[in-house]
This record gives C-alpha cells, structure tokens and sequence, in this order.
C-alpha cells in the first residue's frame, strides 16, 4: 500500500470521528430513556409497597370485623403470618429502592404490633416463687383435644396401652380440660386399657365427662355448674367449679364450631401441598370459602354467647380453655376475652405457637384464656402427635392471699 493510499485513509478515518457534541446527544437520551424506565418501575414498587401494606393492616385488624357482617376480614386474618413476611421483604429490598418505602413499611409494621404481638409474643422467662409458695398457691393446667383417644392419625398404636392416657400420666398436670374425651372405657382399637382407666381415675379422683367431650380431670374437689346451652354450641361447652387451695376457680371447657372442611376437603388440601401445585386450589376456592364462611359466622354467635355464659356463671376467677378452632386475635377470640381476660401464651410465650397439625394445617386454635386473682408462670406446647392437636400447659399462681 502507497504512502497515498494509507493518507487517504487516515483523512478517511478523521472524517468519521464522533464529535463530543453527538456524544453529548447519545447520552442524554440514553439517560432520558433509563428516566423514563426508572419512573415506571418506582411506580410500580410503590404500588406492591402500598399493596402489601394495606393487606397487613386488613389481616392485622381483620378479627374486628364481625364474621355475621362478612367474613373476608375472618380470612384475611388467617394469612397474617404471611403478609408479615411480604412487608418484612418489601421494606428490606425498598432500602435500596426508596427509603421512604422502607419507612412506610416500618410504620405500618409498628401499627400493626399488637396483633402481631398475639400472633407471636415476645416474652422472657420471669422469676418464680419459692417452693413452698408455689405449693401453696399454684397449680399446674393442661389443656388438650385428646381426639378421642385415639392416636392421630387414627391408626393403631404400637404399644399396648394409649399413648394419649399414658402422656397425661407422665406429664401430671393439676388439672386437665380434655377436649373430645367422649367417655372413658377400655377400648381394643385405641389401646386403652382398664389399668389406663384405673391409674387416670386415681391420679385424678374429681373427674366429669362433660358435654360431647368437653371434660375436665382434676386432683382438686369440682363441681359441675349447670347450665342452658344454646342450640349453637352443640352441647360442646361444660362448666365447673374447682376448689384449689381454699380458693374458687370457675373452669369453662369449650369446643368451638370446627372450620368445616370435610375428610375430602383436607385430603385434597393435603395433596395440593404435598404435590406442590397450590394452584389448583383455585378452582375449589368458592367452594372452601363457603364451608369457612359458614363456620366463621357460627363461631361468632357461640363467642357471644360463651361470654354471656361467663358473664352469667364466673366468678372472680375464670379459665376458659380447650379447643376455640380460631386464631389468635380473631373476632371470636376478641369476643370472648372481652377487657377482662388474657391468653396465657401472649402473655407467657415466645415467638409463634402450633397447636394444630393435621393435614398440614398449622394454626393456634387452643387457647387458654384467664382472669382474676390468677397469674401464669409459664407457658409450654408439647410436642407430642398422638392426636391431631398438641395440648398446652401452664402454671397458675395465685396472686390474693388465702
């Protein structure tokens, strides 16, 4: 190539050269076009921001809604554990998005605390009394959906005697509210024995198999108190009066309307989680919402006629436990509980609590609730899958002086 050919291609190359003026240009509109995209997608974050906040307050504050009115505040409040990840996520990912966002997220979060607070408590272990005081003036509680006494779910037990029986034995609480213990006979299919029977009925010489297996067993004198019952309970509520300590405690077992959901209702629940293909859930959603609509509207009128009945037969002190088949916070809770009483694991527990497994639904629907002169000093679930529910215990200490 000629010195002539190689300059007229320099002149060539000179000639094409950008001028600082279109890179000027280029780049400004590549940022104008990013501006534009940026806009949109903050837009768009914001939107799951206020989306995902305003479901936290809906399901947080969903158990003030009256379930009779409608129940999507009742099934809304269900899935509280869940939007209180989805706002956690969001207000962590909007710290690099918008600062704002993350404070809206904390703001709402700080509302919504005290339910979120009964969901999953944040207490620490205190400091106990003497021993000689809590001889005196406390007693140990259980309370527990023995499902009939057969183990969950439903098969024969290994051992020869029931494991259910043989738990309540080892674990020898003061008193046991034991839910669905529909009488108390040798039975082969269960295991349950007459040496069972006979060391229950020893260790616990007040008993009553209350109504439709609402009982309660205890090592102290009691009293069965009787009452009318509405037609909506179903006969599933029982109330005693129990002496402890020279003191009277009024202990109402109940067993609330279940969630409604038939054996093909959980066994199709059950296969969709275990398949992995949620899904298709929705093709059955109307029907499920049906069954729990109805249920949350029965719930309801028994919450407001079980604390009529309290209001009518408690004393000073009360328990009300066993099997309310509703969460934490939920209109029916609130119902009950009134100003007056307290729930012993948000007041004693730590972190979120199961008390029912079967079919991979897991919620706290057993609940012990109290009020008076009672205090508890601990609360724990145990962990043992004889039934399809986990029983709770606690200690009560009386804080009068006999």
């Amino acid at each position: 190539m000629t010195d002539d050919a190689t300059g007229q291609q320099e002149d060539r190359k000179d000639n094409v050269e950008v001028s600082p003026h279109m890179t000027t240009t280029v780049a400004q509109s590549t940022r104008k076009g990013w501006g534009r995209w940026r806009g949109v997608l903050c837009v768009a974050w914001w939107c799951c921001v206020v989306l995902s906040c305003i479901c936290l307050v809906a399901s947080a504050y969903g158990g003030c809604i009256n379930p009779e009115i409608t129940s999507l505040g009742a099934t809304m409040a269900m899935a509280l554990p869940i939007f209180i990840m989805i706002v956690i996520v969001v207000g962590i990912i909007s710290l690099w998005i918008s600062r704002w966002g993350a404070a809206v997220c904390a703001a709402v979060l700080i509302a919504c605390s005290g339910p979120i607070l009964e969901y999953a408590p944040v207490n620490f272990p205190r400091k106990m009394p003497d021993e000689q005081e809590l001889r005196d003036n406390s007693f140990t509680f259980m309370s527990y959906n023995v499902f009939g006494f057969t183990q969950f779910p439903g098969v024969v037990p290994n051992d020869t005697t029931n494991p259910t029986i043989s738990y309540i034995l080892k674990e020898d609480p003061d008193v046991a509210c034991l839910i669905e213990c529909l009488t108390l006979n040798p039975h082969f299919y269960s295991h349950v024995t007459q040496m069972q029977i006979d060391s229950l009925t020893t260790r616990y010489p007040y008993y009553k198999i209350g109504a439709e297996g609402s009982s309660l067993f205890s090592k102290y004198p009691i009293t069965p108190i009787e009452i009318e019952k509405p037609n909506s309970f179903a006969n599933q509520v029982s109330a005693f009066n129990v002496s402890i300590h020279g003191r009277d405690v009024t202990v109402i077992a109940v067993h609330l309307a279940s969630w409604g959901l038939g054996n093909d209702d959980r066994a199709m629940y059950n296969n969709f989680t275990h398949l992995g293909v949620l899904g298709k859930i929705w093709g059955v959603r109307q029907q499920w919402y049906d069954k729990l609509d109805k249920a949350f509207r029965e719930r309801a009128k028994q919450a407001h006629e079980l604390r009529e009945l309290i209001n009518r037969v408690g004393g000073e002190n009360v328990i009300v436990a066993g099997d309310f088949n509703d969460i934490p916070d939920s209109y029916a809770l609130r119902t009950i509980m009134g100003d007056d009483f307290h729930s012993v694991y948000s007041e004693r527990g730590l972190g979120p609590a199961i008390t029912y497994h079967g079919n991979k639904f897991y919620f706290r629907i057993d609940h012990i609730l109290y009020r008076g002169f009672l205090d508890p000093l601990w609360v724990r679930i145990g962990q043992k899958k004889y039934s399809d529910h986990f029983p709770m215990f606690t200690q009560f200490y009386f804080t009068d002086k006999s």
